[in-house]
């Protein structure tokens, strides 16, 4: 059932439930933790607007998020300081059963989803159906107070899931040489669902922080936590101040106690910010999430730079990146490559200057491979003159102009 691999000088093991009854549990309980989570966060999203309204402050519950453009799009036009941090042990020391278990979390948002999704058709009452895969299709779910028509609908309750989710957790089996162990402690990781696990666990403790410091009055605390992103076990805080402050193991875990976020004696919280700021120590001014590279300035918040970031060009060897031209794909398609490379570009980087080098880069490497650079340019121009692009950080007028002017260099 396991699958060994060394991760960061740590060996772990990877459940392999390929072809078994446990990959098809695991897909229901993915689908339908997809669909509930999208329930759940429009709960949260609520509970700020009744924070802003009532207490007169915003700030964030629901800090989950599934891509570098949703963080860019919604940072402060001014950046003091930033934290990033990777949450670590998640996969290894969640407890399934006692106290702090994950069945609890999930128990949470399962319940707090169905709810939010109950008050949406209050005169009915709301059914989550799941349509299993066929004729090519993929499997499916959808809130309704009636099964829908076309297909096999299986309606999924609250208890039905809670039960899957608690044995698919408690049924993980490991084997070595002749003996067999049940994991008992630690996500099972190879599952669809194992990454979602991960996330509701963290978002439970996130989601009660934000509702402790409402219930306590503190409207100064809810706004530090207005720019407030975690990507699985990623966390990024903008603005915040000293992170410290809420992120020690020390911290008394009581109701009264508004500076305590996760449960640090069982997970633990490993900074990664490359710069703090010579001013005030404690405040990050230099650091990457996902894959954008955050540069703050002391003295001028306003003046913050975004670039993408790729770690794999800090790899003491040489890697392979993209298609040849020489391949068997149309050469229209391939040449379309480097358009879907240049639009997270656009919403990543601030700077024109630094988007422009980067299309630069993208060029070269293409030319490396085969395709036609005075094509390549010629296309992303285009492009850029044609295309919408809302809410984008780099300026499309300039950056178009200085594609142009190397053009007519070259």
């Amino acid at each position: 059932m396991a699958t060994y691999k060394q991760h960061k000088h740590t060996y772990r093991w990877l459940t392999n439930a390929f072809h078994t009854v446990y990959s098809n549990i695991a897909l229901l309980l993915t689908v339908t933790t997809v669909v509930i989570l999208d329930s759940f966060k429009s709960w949260a999203k609520k509970l700020d607007i009744g924070y802003r309204n009532f207490l007169g402050t915003d700030t964030s519950s629901f800090w989950i998020v599934d891509s570098v453009i949703h963080v860019t799009l919604n940072l402060p036009p001014t950046m003091h300081d930033v934290y990033v941090a990777d949450i670590t042990k998640c996969y290894e020391s969640i407890p399934l059963t006692g106290q702090d278990n994950l069945l609890e979390a999930l128990q949470f948002m399962i319940r707090t989803g169905f709810q939010e999704a109950a008050r949406l058709h209050t005169k009915a009452e709301t059914i989550l159906w799941v349509k299993f895969a066929q004729d090519n299709t993929p499997m499916t779910a959808r809130w309704g107070t009636t099964q829908p028509k076309s297909g096999r609908w299986i309606p999924m309750s609250q208890t039905r899931l809670i039960s899957l989710h608690s044995w698919l957790m408690n049924n993980c089996f490991v084997a070595l040489g002749d003996r067999v162990w049940r994991q008992t402690r630690g996500i099972p990781m190879g599952f669809s669902c194992s990454p979602l696990w991960c996330n509701i666990y963290l978002m439970t403790y996130e989601v009660k922080f934000i509702q402790r410091l409402a219930s306590m009055g503190r409207k100064d605390l809810l706004n530090k936590f207005r720019y407030a992103f975690r990507y699985i076990d990623d966390i990024c805080w903008v603005n915040v101040g000293n992170p410290q402050d809420f992120l020690s193991p020390e911290q008394p875990r009581t109701p009264d106690n508004p500076f305590w976020i996760y449960p640090l004696h069982i997970l633990e919280i490993k900074t990664e910010v490359s710069k703090f700021g010579a001013t005030d120590p404690t405040q990050g001014i230099s650091a990457h999430f996902m894959n954008v590279q955050f540069d703050l300035h002391e003295t001028d918040p306003k003046n913050f730079v975004m670039r993408k970031y790729d770690k794999r060009r800090n790899l003491p060897f040489k890697y392979t990146q993209f298609i040849k031209f020489q391949s068997n794909r149309p050469v229209r398609q391939s040449y379309n490559i480097i358009i879907s490379q240049i639009l997270p570009i656009l919403y990543i980087s601030n700077d024109t200057m630094i988007a422009f080098q980067e299309i630069l880069l993208l060029i070269r490497t293409l030319e490396s491979n085969g395709f036609q650079a005075h094509r390549l340019q010629n296309l992303v121009t285009r492009w850029l003159e044609t295309g919408t692009f809302p809410s984008t950080k780099t300026n499309i007028q300039a950056l178009t102009l200085l594609l142009k002017h190397t053009a007519q260099t070259q």
